[in-house]
């Protein structure tokens, strides 16, 4: 092979499936087997390896359909939209969804400790994309994922290059829990309201929340973008979240500048949400998975709305109207929906409001630039550590 002649000594090319095996061990019975918490792909942060999130399976009331098992220390990868780059190392013992991959070096030849670097490279996750098959939800598979080469350091070099990534892991993982409490505040301002008089939701609507379309997603550019599950963002809009449509008869289901629509069938921790659409060049549609809720002029303004349901008091309401035989995936409707008790608040309050909503927003978006820049940073350290072929 021509790169093995510019690798350092000890240093080899191996595939992904030589040294690394996925872990498919199942249980039949959680409880029976003392499996206590549940985590689902939703749980896994982006180009964050710490496992911060879970479910308790005592407390999901229609239980559970994982059957797949894991151990602290295993690497977990989402096979589904591997675009969100989502890697996890839990710290405990559980089930997971079965779009979540459970990996874990299979010779002695790989450190578990260096496993995880090499799934968050960005090789690893440009073959997983090149091998996912699907339009709105493109999954890869372990025979594939098997095939990917890289470079293996020898022991005392893997463990080197994971003292330092860690340093640089660590520096990222503050900046998002400074992050994470600034989307706190903003849960904190629309939770504010709650001892002001409601309306139902239904009585500040123009028409009836409104279906999208059906959406015939292009692998290749057209003239339409879909707004799809995944432009929804933990804090609002996420512009990555774009698909091309194709076929698309705009008609009442163009998305126009101030929008809001909501999420009606998503995972348990995701249904409901809400963004407000900031507008784009170019034609718009959005998906059948969402609903749009035109408010009428002079009621509440849509970025104050979107705030408010994204709140604890509003995110309870939504859970308790939201549906589904799936135990991961649930449904809200228009009928239901609805019935969300809203309050009134007064033209002056809420320009308060939006100046509070700007001045956190704004402070978000710093810390997600230097999130960002730190992820860029410690992904071009790795890239070079694992790309060490140079003479």
């Amino acid at each position: 092979m021509t790169q093995a002649k510019t690798l350092k000594p000890g240093w080899r090319t191996v595939k992904f499936g030589d040294v690394v095996r996925e872990v498919r061990k199942a249980t039949k019975d959680p409880v029976a087997d003392g499996i206590e918490r549940v985590v689902g792909l939703d749980h896994l942060d982006r180009e964050s390896l710490p496992l911060r999130r879970w479910d308790d399976l005592a407390e999901l009331h229609d239980g559970t359909s994982f059957t797949r098992t894991f151990k602290a220390g295993q690497v977990m990868f989402g096979k589904r939209r591997a675009y969100q780059r989502k890697v996890a190392v839990p710290d405990f013992d559980g089930i997971c969804s079965g779009d979540i991959l459970v990996f874990e070096p299979s010779t002695s030849d790989l450190l578990l400790e260096f496993l995880p670097y090499v799934v968050q490279s960005d090789g690893f996750f440009e073959h997983a994309l090149g091998t996912s098959a699907g339009s709105l939800s493109p999954r890869t598979k372990w025979q594939e994922l098997a095939k990917y080469e890289f470079v293996l350091p020898p022991l005392d070099e893997q463990q080197r290059i994971v003292e330092v990534i860690v340093v640089a892991q660590r520096s990222g993982d503050a900046l998002r829990d400074v992050a994470a409490s600034f989307e706190q505040l903003l849960d904190a301002v629309g939770g504010s309201v709650g001892g002001l008089p409601t309306v139902p939701l239904g009585d500040l609507l123009v028409e009836s929340p409104r279906n999208g379309l059906t959406i015939d997603v292009s692998s290749t550019p057209t003239d339409v973008r879909a707004l799809t599950l995944a432009s929804v963002g933990r804090t609002g809009f996420d512009p990555s979240g774009y698909k091309w449509a194709r076929n698309v008869d705009l008609g009442a289901f163009e998305a126009r500048d101030g929008d809001l629509f909501i999420t009606r069938s998503n995972t348990y921790d995701r249904v409901g949400l809400p963004f407000v659409f900031p507008g784009a060049e170019g034609k718009v549609v959005y998906s059948d998975l969402m609903m749009r809720l035109s408010l009428r002029p002079g009621t509440i303004a849509p970025r104050i709305l979107e705030t408010y349901i994204r709140s604890p008091r509003a995110r309870a309401f939504i859970r308790s109207i939201a549906a589904g035989t799936s135990a991961s995936m649930k449904k809200i409707n228009a009928t239901n929906l609805k019935r969300l008790p809203v309050p009134l608040i007064g033209e002056a309050d809420q320009m308060s409001m939006l100046r509070q909503l700007d001045a956190v927003c704004a402070m978000a978006v710093s810390l997600e630039e230097n999130v960002n820049a730190h992820s860029a940073l410690r992904s071009s350290l790795m890239n070079q550590m694992l790309g060490s072929s140079q003479p």
